[in-house]
């Protein structure tokens, strides 16, 4: 658990990361978005191939395909897709933002002590 030892900056992190900010959440991974494209059978049996080998064996369960034919102010969308946990390099990255909203939150906090104590000091004087 990331700020183990100071449970203030683990409060803070999880009011900006969300509660489970310092574990990976499964997240959407497009492999293919194409808009009004036209395929040969032959393209388009090339990018589904290209498509599923970009899919890791162990999160095919959970691949899907979307076919959106759009309207008449969208253009039509092809999509294949998985559901896997974000990398660990993601998961490294929301807890530093954490940490660094810790730092500024901190930075802040002590700005308004300090100006408060000066101002409540000057006045006891």
């Amino acid at each position: 658990m990331a700020f183990e030892d100071d449970p203030e900056a683990h409060a803070i992190a999880v009011r900006y990361g969300g509660r489970d900010f310092d574990k990976p959440h499964n997240i959407t991974h497009t492999v293919l978005d194409e808009c009004e494209r036209d395929w040969t059978i032959d393209q388009f049996k090339a990018e589904i191939t290209d498509a599923f080998s970009k899919i890791p064996a162990q999160y095919r369960h959970t691949a899907s395909v979307t076919l959106d034919s759009g309207d008449e102010d969208t253009r039509g969308r092809f999509l294949i897709y998985y559901i896997a946990p974000e990398t660990p390099e993601i998961v490294s990255a929301r807890i530093e933002s954490c940490r660094l909203q810790v730092e500024r939150e901190r930075a802040k906090d002590l700005a308004t002590y300090q100006r408060l104590k000066r101002k409540f000091e000057g006045d006891a004087g």
